[in-house]
């Protein structure tokens, strides 16, 4: 039977054998494991640059099924900023709704860098990881 007090320990054993290192780090390290059972949207939260050059930003909408989209196109500015909400259709595949009211679809690549768009009407876009 684990005990509360025995938490962190497990934290951090965890955590090590998780990045596969002999040497610990402190509890307060982050620890790369989804903490949100989300991972669809883990695979892919943070901050993305557009080939048009907007800064984007994906994040967690809080339900499992759908991802929040933060445009920002003017580079290093947080305004004006356009926001939309995609929905997963599968693990590596969203879609949603830009403000002409055309269909976007977005695939994330397989090692998670980047992120491919084509829309309704021909449109295509690359996203690629900035951190």
């Amino acid at each position: 039977m684990l005990m509360k007090a025995n938490m962190p320990l497990l934290a951090a054993v965890l955590s090590c054998a998780l990045c596969g290192t002999a040497a610990c780090k402190t509890a307060t390290s982050p620890v790369q494991v989804s903490q949100t059972q989300q991972q669809r949207s883990d695979r892919v939260v943070g901050y993305w640059t557009s080939s048009s050059g907007a800064d984007i930003t994906l994040a967690y909408t809080g339900r499992a099924e759908s991802l929040w989209i933060q445009v920002f196109p003017k580079p290093g500015r947080a305004d004006p900023r356009v926001d939309y909400t995609a929905r997963w259709l599968s693990n590596d595949l969203f879609t949603y709704t830009d403000l002409s009211g055309s269909t976007i679809e977005g695939r994330v690549s397989a090692n998670g860098t980047m992120v491919e768009l084509r829309g309704a009407d021909g449109w295509s876009g690359i996203w690629r990881r900035k951190r």
